[in-house]
């Protein structure tokens, strides 16, 4: 009898753990960009409206010394206007995308529960034949010198 309540106490432990776990994904696991030959594909875990999106060089920053903002160079930015599972984006090079060298993805959504503009941005870099993305929780300079 004693051993059949641990056995609960186990199952309903991982079941805790599962729960907790799903919680605190990071969001930013469900997109996931990819490296095809020398293009970009970044995959949605279900069809949203992209209005605009925008790759941006992580590292190159302006900074204004009076109120502190860093402003980010822009590499690539696109209207997009379309409900879709991924976008693909042809041709990296030619927008001076480099290998080891930190950019990130950001773009402007829709949702059917709520019609307002929401903000997603996932920091990448290239590395050989992979996409490296920046964890949830990962400092931005350990991000950076990750990617070299």
């Amino acid at each position: 009898m004693k051993e059949k309540k641990i056995v609960g106490y186990i199952i309903i432990g991982f079941f805790l753990i599962y729960i907790i776990s799903f919680f605190i994904r990071n969001e930013n696991e469900k997109f996931t960009i990819s490296l095809v030959n020398n293009n970009l594909l970044i995959k949605f875990p279900n069809k949203i409206f992209v209005k605009d999106y925008a790759i941006k060089d992580y590292e190159e920053t302006n900074q204004s010394n009076i109120n502190k903002i860093f402003e980010y160079k822009t590499i690539l930015e696109k209207e997009y206007y379309q409900e879709v599972n991924e976008v693909f984006i042809r041709d990296i090079s030619n927008y001076g995308i480099k290998e080891n060298h930190a950019y990130f993805y950001t773009m402007f959504q829709e949702d059917n529960k709520n019609s307002s503009k929401k903000l997603k941005s996932l920091g990448f870099c290239i590395k050989k034949d992979f996409v490296l993305v920046q964890g949830s929780r990962e400092k931005d300079s350990d991000f950076i010198n990750k990617c070299h």
